[in-house]
């Protein structure tokens, strides 16, 4: 009213706010009976002028400017009787505020009086309802927008129903006629009008005294009302739509008659469902007339109000105050950091639990801190529009101190303590990154596996697994790997783990990368790809070489060093030159010994066919047969250099032999003439010549073999026997030399010459030798060479087998005539005559255990089962077919093939522990076992052999005479088990009889010859045409 910014009280008389919650009382006489008043700037002067009506006219009061409570004399604005209701709107839409009432006579019209004080200084009245008028009596009228269509419309209430007349914007015609919102229960003593579904249309309230219900119509936005609600209201007089407790929604307030006291339904959801009323603590006798208005301007809605006992009161809405809080709700102990501001809040609600909108003056609120016995005063206070804790405004209040430790907090409001005080502050050391807070106090450094990146945190972050980090560390990427591990090829990031080290890397940890192990190489630089050395003990580890050793792989031998095997580089000795020429030398030696056994062979066998050139064509009598049969030399020798050759050949396989294993094998390295094994690397510059030299050596062998063999044709009487060479063609003594020396060096040579053609492709892209990983093929030094190795293996590897197959095969029918015995006699003379092509088989199984070494290479689980199958297979033959002319040779071949099955045996052993870098005493404990097992068969075949040799030399015919007795020993065991009838065992003791003559020995081998072999045997032993008559009789009663 006087314009200092408080909201006034008017009644019956004006009560002035001093702002300090007292009001001075002014009065002045307005008319007689005043029974509503309201106010509003009716003139627009800017000060508030006062409405009222008496008992008989509206009278009008207008303030006197900057005058507070100084008005004007009365002015009349015309006779009303007995109007019960003042309500100042802008109901034409013009700016200014109109009247509206209503007449208590017979018709109870709804008045309105137009303001046009600005013009003609007077009010149009407009009548809204005439005769016959509201029936029953209007009880209470509200204004509001119910359409939404810009123009206000005026509620009406009857005792039993409730209307509104819509505005058709300011003309008397344009109200309209009274529109039915709904029925209420009888005595309906207030209605009021607010949005109470939030829809945004207004919805409209009416409180029956004698139904003692508030019925809350909804607004439906189409000229049309439900009922949205029905709350109880115990003998309600006046009801009042507003927002209480400022949380958006409508609520119900009304004066409860003869409940002495204003209720509050609080609309808690905003969609009409009311909680359960409460009342106002202060007792209100006969309470018949409230209002809501923030009077003291706190922010919240108060109440006041007419009541027969206090006359007209006030009750300012008192806040209740919520938790203090922080982060958390409902917290008693809060925390912060010593020298930092921390901000609490301190939230405001109602008596419901409801945040409130409006908080009081922060000076209203006492905080205080307290530490020890020190206590001082929170003076950095201020209002946010939202706080912490609450959806509403709160106060919030800073918190700075200096020394870490727990501190009381207290607050109050008007003296009176709120929730939680006092609360306990524990201001905690500012932690830094890679600190935590210790007991809410104290900063430690974070433990070891651990890390924090912020501050003041609670607790450090454990390093992921298989990560560790220093005490104190501040950021994730002090979590480094522990040993075994790595961080990967990908840029790190925060929870990535670390990966295990790759295969063959080692992993320090840390941020550090792979590097090769020991034994192992890396593909590329940073690739952490690591592949096995083939070299044994070539690589240090780190991609760095052993001495000796050098390049890819460390493959290579380095300068000074020659490939003593495929896996291991030795140093040169001081004289390689010496030491190489010193070999050709012995291998020349051994050429002419050679020759001279050959031609011994040769002449015997050309003695024992007196007229040569005459006798081309001719079978060969039996007893010259049997004087070519004679061995010169002990076999087994040959048979016991092979088996070393294929040992020599495993023992230089990559099975993982142990470095004691290996030296046990390598001895036998010897046999195969490996150049390697006279450090002829270390005498030539490379690789390619020493390829070329190892084909060399056997074939120059060779060729010295046949060279020799012609000059002592071509010198007779350089030796005694050389004479019957002159008788002999160069061709057959080419061939002689070719048919004996080409068996014993074809393992070697064809070893040697296939290894140019043994490649892998390294990890690199590169293709290498699987012999010698540090020689790439098909470059230009390998295209070099190649053309001479392709020659090596077409003559000699393919070649002898062939040429040999094809000779036999086309004079098979004639191998014992003259000329072809001495030519071909060395190929088939050691087999019986049904296995005449014996030689050539065992040619085909040593080409097959050759190109198992050299093309399997990298495959070692098929190389072992293939060779294991071979000499299975070369076993099981020998011992079901027995082959050899001599029975002993079949033992001999029998044991040594045994013996080295036994070593394969062992390879598998040793490769399957080839992860296992121990010491294997058993592995080498079977490798000299096998050894020995084949140098004592070799030995024993030897001596035996040496034996047969000098009782051939002392008995003539002692080789037929032995198969004669192994087949009378056979014959007779068969008659036996056939229990033979009469006639067949006197045809059988006649053809013995016949037999016994012949025999010119006593002593009888052992053998396995079936009956059905008779035949062949016969053969073997030379039968006289005697003997043959008889085991024609003999088979004769058999068949029978």
């Amino acid at each position: 009213m006087d314009n200092d910014g408080d909201l006034d009280i008017i009644t019956a008389s004006i009560d002035s706010n001093n702002y300090n919650g007292s009001f001075t009382m002014v009065y002045f006489d307005p008319h007689r009976f005043p029974r509503s008043v309201d106010c509003a700037d009716m003139n627009g002067d800017g000060w508030t002028d006062i409405v009222f009506a008496s008992f008989d006219d509206l009278l009008l009061r207008l303030a006197v400017p900057d005058k507070p409570f100084e008005f004007h004399p009365i002015v009349t604005v015309q006779a009303v009787t007995q109007s019960q209701v003042i309500i100042i709107a802008d109901m034409n839409s013009d700016g200014w505020p109109d009247i509206v009432t209503w007449e208590k006579v017979a018709t109870e019209d709804v008045l309105v009086f137009l303001n046009f004080l600005n013009t003609t200084s007077t009010f149009d009245r407009l009548v809204l309802r005439s005769d016959p008028g509201f029936t029953p009596l209007v009880a209470d009228i509200a204004v509001d927008d119910m359409d939404r269509d810009g123009a206000l419309d005026v509620v009406v209430t009857t005792s039993t129903a409730v209307y509104w007349i819509r505005n058709m914007h300011g003309n008397e015609t344009m109200f309209s006629d009274p529109i039915l919102i709904g029925n209420c229960p009888r005595n309906v003593y207030s209605v009021d009008v607010g949005d109470v579904t939030g829809d945004g249309m207004p919805d409209v309230a009416a409180i029956s005294y004698q139904g003692n219900v508030a019925v809350v119509f909804a607004n439906n936005g189409s000229s049309s009302f439900d009922v949205l609600a029905e709350v109880s209201a115990y003998r309600g007089f006046t009801i009042v739509l507003a927002d209480v407790n400022l949380d958006g929604n409508v609520d119900v307030t009304y004066s409860s008659y003869l409940g002495d006291a204003v209720m509050w339904c609080n609309n808690r959801f905003g969609n009409g469902t009311f909680d359960d009323c409460v009342g106002s603590q202060v007792i209100l006798s006969n309470v018949r007339s409230h209002t809501v208005a923030d009077i003291d301007g706190y922010g919240m809605l108060d109440i006041v109000g007419l009541s027969p006992s206090l006359g007209t009161y006030w009750l300012p809405a008192t806040p209740v105050y919520g938790p203090l809080s922080s982060l958390e709700s409902n917290v008693t102990t809060l925390t912060g950091f010593t020298h930092e501001d921390t901000v609490l809040s301190l939230g405001l609600r109602d008596v419901v639990g409801d945040p409130l909108s409006g908080l009081v003056s922060p000076g209203l609120v006492d905080i205080g801190l307290r530490f020890g016995e020190e206590m001082w005063e929170v003076t950095d206070k201020w209002i946010v529009p939202r706080g912490t804790y609450i959806d509403g405004p709160a106060l919030q209040f800073t918190v700075n101190v200096a020394e870490p430790g727990s501190y009381t907090i207290t607050m109050s409001v008007y003296g009176e303590p709120v929730a939680n005080s006092p609360s306990v502050f524990l201001a905690a050391q500012l932690c830094e990154p890679g600190e935590h807070v210790k007991d809410n106090i104290l900063c430690v450094p974070c433990e070891k596996d651990t890390f924090s990146e912020e501050y003041a945190v609670a607790a450090c972050e454990p390093c992921p697994l298989q990560m560790t980090s220093p005490a104190g560390s501040d950021s994730y990427l002090n979590c480094i790997c522990t040993p075994g591990y790595w961080f990967g090829i990908a840029p790190r990031a925060p929870g990535r783990l670390c990966e295990l080290c790759p295969a063959g890397g080692v992993c320090a940890g840390g941020d550090a990368v792979p590097v090769a192990a020991e034994g192992f190489f890396e593909v590329s630089p940073g690739s952490a790809q690591f592949v096995e050395c083939p070299r044994e003990g070539s690589c240090a580890g780190a991609n760095r070489c052993q001495s000796g050793y050098t390049g890819y792989l460390c493959a290579t031998c380095s300068s000074g060093y020659y490939s003593a095997t495929a896996v291991r580089c030795r140093a040169c000795p001081k004289l390689p030159l010496i030491l190489f020429a010193s070999t050709c030398a012995g291998l020349g030696l051994v050429a002419v010994v050679v020759a001279i056994i050959i031609s011994w062979s040769v002449a015997r066998s050309v003695a024992a066919t007196p007229s040569y050139e005459m006798t081309a064509g001719m079978l060969v009598s039996a007893e010259r047969i049997r004087q070519f049969r004679t061995n010169l030399v002990p076999t087994s020798v040959s048979m016991v250099l092979v088996a070393f050759q294929i040992v020599a050949m495993i023992a230089q396989l990559d099975f993982s032999w142990t470095r004691e294993s290996q030296a046990v094998l390598n001895a036998f390295l010897v046999v195969n003439i490996d150049t390697s094994l006279f450090a002829s690397e270390c005498a030539v510059s490379t690789f390619h010549a020493k390829y070329v030299i190892s084909l060399l050596l056997p074939l120059v062998l060779l060729i010295l073999v046949a060279v020799v063999l012609v000059l002592l044709r071509a010198m007779p009487r350089l030796i005694s026997f050389a004479s019957h060479l002159v008788q002999v063609p160069n061709r057959v003594l080419v061939d002689a030399a070719v048919f004996v020396t080409s068996p014993l060096l074809y393992i070697p040579v064809s070893r040697a010459a296939l290894v140019l053609f043994g490649c892998v492709r390294q990890s690199n892209g590169k293709w290498v030798l699987t012999i010698d990983r540090g020689v790439e093929c098909f470059d230009q030094a390998w295209w070099r060479v190649a053309p001479f190795g392709l020659f090596v293996v077409g003559v000699f590897v393919i070649g002898i087998p062939v040429y040999f197959g094809l000779s036999l095969f086309k004079h098979r029918t004639l191998l014992f005539e003259a000329h072809n015995l001495v030519r071909f006699g060395p190929l088939h003379r050691l087999y019986r005559r049904h296995y005449y092509w014996g030689e050539v088989a065992n040619l085909a199984k040593r080409l097959g255990l050759v190109m198992v070494a050299v093309f399997l290479t990298g495959a070692q689980l098929l190389q072992l089962a293939i060779l294991v199958v071979i000499l299975v297979m070369s076993v099981v033959i020998v011992s079901r077919y027995s082959p050899y002319y001599y029975p002993l040779y079949n033992t001999v071949d029998l044991r040594l093939g045994c013996a080295v099955l036994g070593l394969v045996m062992v390879a598998v052993a040793s490769y399957s522990e080839r992860r296992n870098t121990r010491f294997h005493p058993h592995l080498l404990a079977a490798t000299i076992v096998f050894t020995v097992v084949l140098l004592a068969v070799s030995l024993h075949a030897i001596f035996i052999d040496v034996q047969h040799l000098y009782k051939t030399r002392q008995i003539d015919g002692y080789a037929v005479s032995e198969r004669q007795r192994h087949m009378r020993v056979v014959l007779e065991t068969e008659l036996l088990d056939m229990e033979a009838s009469a006639a067949v065992r006197a045809a059988a003791d006649a053809f013995l009889m016949a037999m016994e003559a012949e025999s010119v020995a006593n002593d009888v081998l052992l053998g396995d010859i079936k009956m059905d072999e008779i035949a062949v045997n016969l053969d073997d032993a030379e039968a006289t045409p005697a003997m043959r008559a008889a085991a024609d009789d003999a088979l004769a009663a058999l068949e029978a």
